[in-house]
């Protein structure tokens, strides 16, 4: 009978501890190593058109690569910002944008800010404000 209780309690210790090392590969899969940085991303041939844009970086953590739906929330990110900057080029001559990025009730705001130059020739404030509605566990700078 002891045999048979050190053997349900080893059974036990080694699904306990395979449990914990299958969360612990799950939760780096869901929080890889993101750095997202707002820098100056001039397009244009003659630099017209002045546009912060988002950087993304990410790393593996602990050798473990990240979940698909956090590199689909990634590429979100990024194709947002290309539809900006499309409709940018498509509207205006020139401009001088800003972006800042604020993280707000599990949503991720994209607020861009700035001076434009329609294509009339008049300059114009811009400010044009995206919601997403993902948080990326991120350092933000």
């Amino acid at each position: 009978m002891k045999k048979y209780k050190k053997l349900i309690l080893a059974c036990c210790m080694l699904l306990v501890i395979l449990s914990g090392i299958g969360g612990f590969i799950l939760w780096c899969s869901y929080h890889p190593e993101i750095s997202v940085h707002v820098d100056d991303g001039g397009i244009g041939k003659e630099g017209d058109y002045k546009l912060e844009a988002p950087y993304i970086s990410y790393g593996e953590r602990y050798g473990i690569t990240p979940a698909a739906a956090v590199e689909l929330n990634m590429t979100n990110l990024i194709m947002q910002h290309e539809y900006v900057i499309k409709n940018i080029g498509n509207s205006y001559k020139a401009c001088d944008i800003k972006l800042d990025i604020k993280i707000k009730d599990k949503q991720t705001i994209l607020r861009y800010h700035g001076t434009a130059i329609d294509l009339n020739g008049k300059e114009v404030d811009y400010d044009n404000e995206l919601v997403l509605d993902f948080v990326l566990d991120a350092v933000y700078s």
